[in-house]
C-alpha cells in the first residue's frame, strides 16, 4: 500500500449540550463558512494528488515554498489556531451552553488545532476511519470487492451494520481492538486504547473508544 492510500486523515469535531437557538449566530456562520471552505481547499488538494504520478508528487520531507495563485484560498491556522479563530470559536461555544471541543490538522502537518474547553470523549464514529485503514492493512492494500463495498458504506453512510462486519473480519474483539490500535499508534497517537468490549449495550465496541 503506497503513502498516499495509506494517509490517515482525521478531523473530529465534538459538541456537546447543544440546545441553543435555532439559527446561525453570525460568528456561527463564520466558523462553519472557514471550515467549509479549508473542508474544499483539502479535498482540491487530494484530487490533484490522486491524479499525480508517484514521479510527480512532492516530496512529503520537505515543505515546499509558497507561491503566488490567482485562487483565493484560505490559509491554514499556525499550531494551536489563529486569534481570530479562537475568538470566534469561543463566541460560538458561549451560546452552545455546553462543553465544546474541536481538534483537527490538516494533511502531512505535525502540529494540531485543539481548540474548546472538552479535549476527550467517545469516540463513537470518529473510530471508522482507523477501522478501515486496519481492515485494508490486513489486505495488504488490496482488499477484496466485497470488502471495498463495505469500507464504503462504513465511512460514506456510517453504516454501522457495515463497520460490525469489517471489525468481525479482524478476529475476535480483543485482535480487532489491537490492530484499530496499531493504525493510531502508527499516525502518531501513543495514548489511546481502543475498545474491545460493549460497555454501552447496543453501541457497538470500537465506536466507544475513548
Amino acid at each position: 500500500m503506497n503513502a498516499l492510500a495509506l494517509a490517515l486523515i482525521t478531523c473530529a469535531g465534538v459538541l456537546s449540550g447543544c440546545q441553543g437557538p435555532p439559527g446561525r449566530s453570525a460568528a456561527g456562520a463564520d466558523f462553519a463558512q472557514t471550515a467549509e471552505q479549508e473542508s474544499a481547499r483539502l479535498r482540491a488538494q487530494i484530487d490533484r494528488l490522486r491524479t499525480q504520478s508517484p514521479t510527480q508528487r512532492p516530496a512529503p520531507a520537505r515543505s515546499p515554498a509558497p507561491r503566488a495563485s490567482r485562487a483565493s484560498t484560505v490559509p491554514l491556522p499556525p499550531a494551536g489556531g489563529s486569534p481570530a479563530l479562537r475568538a470566534s470559536f469561543d463566541v460560538l461555544a458561549a451560546q452552545l451552553g455546553g462543553s465544546e471541543g474541536l481538534a483537527f490538522t490538516s494533511v502531512g502537518a505535525a502540529a494540531t488545532t485543539r481548540l474548546g474547553s472538552w479535549t476527550a470523549g467517545v469516540g463513537w464514529s470518529t473510530v471508522k476511519v482507523p477501522l478501515v485503514v486496519a481492515v485494508v492493512a490486513k489486505a495488504r492494500g488490496h482488499p477484496d470487492a466485497g470488502v471495498q463495498a463495505l469500507m464504503r458504506r462504513a465511512i460514506t453512510a456510517s453504516d454501522n451494520a457495515a463497520a460490525e462486519q469489517l471489525w468481525s473480519s479482524l478476529g475476535p474483539p480483543r485482535d480487532a481492538a489491537s490492530q484499530v490500535q496499531a493504525v493510531l499508534r502508527s499516525a502518531g497517537d501513543g495514548r489511546t486504547r481502543a475498545q474491545s468490549q460493549r460497555v454501552r449495550p447496543g453501541f457497538t465496541a470500537f465506536g466507544q473508544t475513548n
